[in-house]
């Protein structure tokens, strides 16, 4: 049976890292119809945007819905996996319990505030900002608005979405491999 998977989760939570273990190292990145695809090497796995940014990087919803689309059509592609930072109850809940018939997997990351934080100064650091420990106002300002986002989505697909629904949480005391195990294990 075809799923599709949403992974829920603020910036710096896992999403990526989860998503890039799942399509694998043998990736294969296109652009069908102007909008940019990841597939894994045997085409089986599908995330509409690229290796390095998922979802993200299709920023028009409305094209990932059509993607997504499309993808559901394909019968090579098996699991499609949605990454996006920017969630929402009506692209990933109520739209795609519209959409499609596919079985549908939530994997809610939910890390305390203080590991969010450590993750992103982390990541930050990476990147070359040479902040001390504290994040600037803004990115901790947006941390708990995707906080808060990543949260009501995951609640609102229990809710709507219901038995229908396979959810998985992952807390900050999971590592990578425990996670990617985990989730493999619901799909």
């Amino acid at each position: 049976m075809k799923t599709v998977m949403v992974l829920l989760g603020p910036g710096a939570s896992g999403k990526s890292t989860l998503m890039q273990a799942l399509v694998g190292a043998d990736y294969k990145d296109t652009v069908e119809e102007q909008t940019k695809c990841c597939y894994s090497k045997d085409g089986s796995i599908a995330v509409p945007g690229t290796h390095k940014n998922g979802s993200d990087a299709i920023s028009v919803m409305a094209d990932r819905a059509d993607l997504v689309t499309r993808l559901l059509a394909d019968n090579k592609v098996q699991l499609i996996v949605l990454d996006g930072v920017r969630s929402s109850i009506r692209w990933d809940v109520d739209w795609l319990l519209a959409q499609t018939k596919a079985r549908l997997v939530y994997v809610y990351f939910n890390l305390s505030e203080a590991e969010n934080v450590k993750r992103l100064l982390a990541r930050r650091k990476a990147n070359g900002h040479e902040e001390m420990n504290v994040l600037p106002d803004k990115t901790y300002k947006n941390m708990l608005a995707f906080r808060r986002r990543a949260a009501g989505v995951h609640q609102a697909a229990r809710l709507v979405v219901g038995k229908r629904g396979i959810f998985v949480e992952v807390t900050d005391k999971m590592l990578p491999a425990q996670v990617v195990k985990l989730v493999r294990s619901q799909i």
